[in-house]
């Protein structure tokens, strides 16, 4: 179901002898706005620039089928002290995403065949950091040739796509507080050829289930987050 806002107007009719005349319109009240986050991507495995900026759209699109405004930004380059730059002081709850590269994966000791990872476990509270796998996109990209029924090729998930398909899914790890996978969408632990076409579509997704869940949780973290500021202003 489209999750963008929607207005049900009303309208009483009183009719009378022949001329009739309109009731008032009353409009219910506006809903609740969106939970919002921000994720800060890193890439640390220096993909291109056209697929980066692609995953960051696509997982913007299943956030906000979700009914979460998030938005992804590049994280800060380094500074001159190797160091990364300080990151300004949170208004909403925030994630970082580190993309990395086969080496890079190898010398953390991550697991080197699964397309990202959300270190922790699910009890924790507040976990933010989870990470990718260049070469897993770029292989799977390669390898998932999609072909119809009736034998009609359709374009593969580009290496973007499955990215942003991989941001979304280990961040809804975190948010789910969930380590097992669900037996459907964007949750699933291996995505087969019909996901991969709903990827391309643009409907590998939450279930409705998941971004209820989802939500619940941003609003829980930006709570939490809403009431840690307003302590450390009092205090400045």
């Amino acid at each position: 179901m489209n999750k963008s806002t929607i207005r049900y107007l009303t309208a009483g009719w009183i009719g009378a002898m022949g001329c009739a005349s309109m009731g008032q319109a009353v409009q219910a009240s506006e809903p609740e706005p969106a939970p919002q986050i921000t994720v800060y991507v890193f890439n640390l495995a220096q993909i291109e620039p056209n697929t980066l900026r692609k995953a960051k759209e696509v997982a913007a699109h299943i956030f906000r089928n979700a009914g979460v405004e998030a938005t992804l930004l590049d994280a800060p380059p380094p500074s001159a002290e190797g160091q990364s730059k300080e990151l300004p002081r949170p208004r909403q709850s925030r994630f970082f995403v580190q993309i990395l590269s086969l080496p890079m994966a190898e010398s953390f000791g991550f697991p080197t065949q699964v397309l990202g990872v959300a270190p922790g476990t699910a009890q924790e509270l507040n976990r933010d950091r989870v990470y990718l796998f260049e070469h897993v996109a770029e292989e799977m990209a390669w390898k998932r040739r999609l072909v119809l029924p009736n034998g009609v090729d359709i374009p593969n998930a580009r290496k973007g796509q499955i990215m942003g398909h991989g941001i979304a899914h280990e961040i809804g790890h975190i948010l789910l507080h969930q380590a097992s996978h669900s037996p459907a969408g964007l949750m699933r632990a291996r995505w087969e050829r019909k996901d991969m076409q709903n990827m391309v579509t643009g409907d590998l997704l939450f279930t409705q289930g998941e971004a209820e869940r989802v939500r619940a949780e941003i609003i829980r973290r930006t709570t939490k987050l809403t009431a840690l500021e307003a302590v450390r202003s009092r205090q400045e």
